[in-house]
């Protein structure tokens, strides 16, 4: 078991009691006494440690940094009130099929947009306009494509509900 410094062990046997006294209420302040009595040193509490180095999480949130939330060959079928959609799960890479309601497929999308004044960095890599590569990949599509190209980054104007 990882040690964890002396003053995060206080500050949690503190605050976690606290915490439970204040959802609670007046009735656990004998609860809160008997174990501050009981355990006169303290208690300890266990948490998972952390698995991943600062590399894998920057490798898993820069793969999402230009990315659409789900990919359309992600979308098996639409029937006009159902849609239904695929994905492997990230822990034992079982295939998942979900068949959902239009409007709730609609909100899950939703919940990935960042609010107005969120400020994201998605303007690094091979998406930033002031590398010499994103230039070339630009001229890559047709002039006459790239305007429709660019309407479906305006996909919020467009939803009607």
């Amino acid at each position: 078991m990882r040690n964890y410094p002396l003053n995060l062990r206080k500050a949690f046997q503190t605050t976690l009691p606290n915490e439970l006294e204040s959802k609670i209420g007046p009735s656990f302040k004998k609860t809160k006494a008997a174990i501050y009595r009981k355990d006169k040193n303290g208690f300890y509490f266990y948490a998972k440690p952390n698995l991943c180095d600062p590399q894998t999480v920057v490798k898993y949130i820069s793969r999402y940094l230009g990315r659409p939330v789900i990919a359309l060959k992600r979308i098996d079928s639409y029937d006009g009130k159902n849609v239904t959609s695929h994905y492997n799960h990230y822990e034992d890479n079982a295939f998942v099929s979900k068949t959902v309601s239009a409007l709730d497929f609609i909100s899950l999308l939703i919940q990935h947009i960042p609010e107005s004044h969120y400020k994201m960095s998605r303007y690094y890599g091979l998406y930033a306009r002031h590398r010499e590569i994103g230039k070339s990949l630009r001229h890559v599509v047709h002039k006459s494509k790239q305007t429709f190209i660019r309407s479906f980054s305006k996909w919020k104007n467009n939803i009607w509900l």
